[in-house]
């Protein structure tokens, strides 16, 4: 039996190096001729996709078949495919919802964009990356809990009402909010204050032009200081600190 197991381990050695060697062309073949990356549609973003994951899913196919027939596990030929199938179902449509997620926050930036070109100070593209990075972190958690309860793990019972879980979810949504809201109030009170100006300037009243952007700065700052508060408060308090002595004081 020994050498039997050890036969087929080699065996299977053996195809996990040959899928290695074959992974580029076969990922080549999959991802078909590489159209412009402004002409290319969902369809070819899916298949370059797959021809990322294709070796790695059949190694780890490969390793888990030697495994589950070495041990003897029951049924484990069933739970491979199984894992195997719903992990790349779940994967693929995690890469699908980013594709439509990130293609229409592109498309709303690409519109926002010419609409501020004569406003410099309120430009969007200061904020593309962060949303990006935002999403992305999203997705990315979104797509770890959705292969957790594809696996048959307990997440509901992680998030139930009065764990750790829910408490930290809870605080970072809370987080997340109160970041919208502060970023919200200092792009509103820029575009205010830019209105202003620009109705004054029209109506050439150079003087009140003049007296609000000498106190520009001390108004930005003074902003920037009661929303920074704003959002340490609120952090410290979803975080579990005693906010009360920081507010007396």
């Amino acid at each position: 039996v020994l050498t039997l197991k050890l036969s087929s381990l080699i065996v299977h050695i053996m195809l996990i190096v040959f899928v290695l060697r074959v992974r580029h062309p076969v990922a080549q073949f999959i991802r078909g001729a590489a159209p412009a990356k402004a002409t290319r549609s969902g369809w070819q973003t899916v298949r370059a996709f797959a021809a990322d994951i294709w070796a790695p899913l059949t190694v780890v196919f490969i390793a888990a078949l030697w495994l589950v027939w070495a041990l003897s596990v029951a049924n484990g030929f069933e739970r491979v495919i199984h894992f195997i199938a719903v992990t790349a179902a779940v994967l693929i449509v995690a890469r699908v919802i980013a594709i439509l997620v990130f293609g229409a926050l592109d498309a709303g930036f690409n519109r926002l964009d010419p609409l501020l070109e004569d406003k410099p100070d309120a430009s969007s593209s200061r904020y593309r990356a962060l949303v990006r990075l935002a999403l992305t972190v999203v997705l990315a958690v979104a797509t770890v809990v959705a292969l957790l309860m594809a696996w048959g793990a307990p997440v509901n019972e992680w998030f139930a009402a009065g764990t750790f879980g829910r408490r930290f979810a809870s605080a970072c949504w809370t987080i997340a909010i109160a970041l919208l809201l502060a970023v919200s109030a200092w792009e509103f009170a820029g575009y205010a204050i830019q209105r202003r100006i620009d109705a004054w300037t029209a109506a050439g009243d150079t003087l009140r032009v003049g007296r609000l952007r000498t106190l520009l700065p001390i108004l930005r700052t003074a902003l920037l200081v009661v929303i920074g508060l704003v959002v340490m408060f609120t952090v410290l308090s979803e975080l579990g600190v005693n906010t009360a002595p920081l507010l007396a004081s």
